[in-house]
């Protein structure tokens, strides 16, 4: 997964928090995951980000709220504010490679998935929060 984003300084980053976590700043992080487009589908983008966010979140505590705002941009105009629908979303299409069986959706790193089925669900209301902040920012620009 990590080989696949065509992005040098985020391959770095996600590379760098398995061995050195608190290598990088919280901004060159944040920097590197909001800069990045994975790609101009908002269902494709919210898969990926999450994918990318939860390999760092799992080695890189205190993040979370800032990537999943990122992750949770696309997942709203993709048309999914629930935060339990979200969650179950992720869970269900964020996988990690399986051998002799077809993509189900977006791979994550090991350590990523097991963010996502064991962390994600903590923090239903933060992301319940952040939709209902997403969706007030895009109705005052509109």
């Amino acid at each position: 997964m990590i080989n696949a984003i065509s992005d040098v300084r985020l391959k770095r980053i996600m590379n760098t928090v398995v061995d050195s976590p608190y290598e990088c700043s919280e901004e060159e992080i944040k920097s590197a995951v909001s800069e990045y487009l994975p790609s101009h589908s908002c269902g494709a983008a919210a898969l990926t980000y999450f994918a990318i966010i939860a390999h760092i979140c799992y080695y890189r505590d205190g993040l979370q709220e800032d990537l999943l705002k990122i992750a949770l941009v696309p997942t709203v105009y993709f048309g999914i504010t629930d935060s339990g629908k979200v969650i179950e979303w992720v869970q269900r299409n964020v996988t990690v490679v399986q051998v002799f069986k077809g993509a189900t959706g977006c791979e994550t790193t090991k350590a990523g998935r097991k963010w996502i089925v064991e962390k994600l669900p903590e923090y239903e209301n933060l992301i319940k929060e952040l939709i209902e902040q997403i969706s007030e920012e895009d109705r005052s620009v509109n």
